[in-house]
């Protein structure tokens, strides 16, 4: 991302601390590489998103002196896994230390262009790393 900082005139203001936010909070990591205009009122930044900016991040550059002068960037991770649904293996009970009857087994899924997909009609992620809570 990249944004110029000028003057009323359009002339680069260069020296100028910018400051980044993200939100919704945690949906990106940026990395805060030089936060000050250069000879050009260039400021850029690049980052990483994450999951949470599955429905969209809003990530805004604002002049530090006066943060009402800013550049607002919308970004978004086309394709995000939007759910986790399970498929066997739940509402099962058995004693602590025991090997339940029925594996677990999860899709995770994601609907085409932000349409709800019809229960029976998930696309599956194969090799897509998971965490156990």
């Amino acid at each position: 991302m990249v944004a110029k900082l000028v003057d009323a005139n359009g002339n680069a203001e260069t020296g100028q601390t910018m400051v980044w936010s993200v939100i919704p909070a945690g949906a990106a990591a940026l990395n805060f590489t030089n936060p000050a205009t250069d000879s050009n009122g260039e400021v850029s930044e690049t980052g990483s998103l994450d999951g949470l900016a599955a429905a969209g991040v809003e990530i805004t550059v604002a002049l530090a002196s006066n943060p009402n002068i800013k550049a607002t960037f919308q970004e978004t991770v086309p394709g995000a896994l939007t759910a986790l649904n399970y498929v066997s293996g739940n509402a099962q009970t058995a004693q602590a230390g025991t090997v339940l009857r029925i594996r677990w087994w999860c899709s995770f899924s994601t609907p085409p262009d932000g349409a709800e997909f019809p229960a029976a009609d998930h696309r599956h992620f194969r090799g897509q790393p998971a965490g156990w809570a």
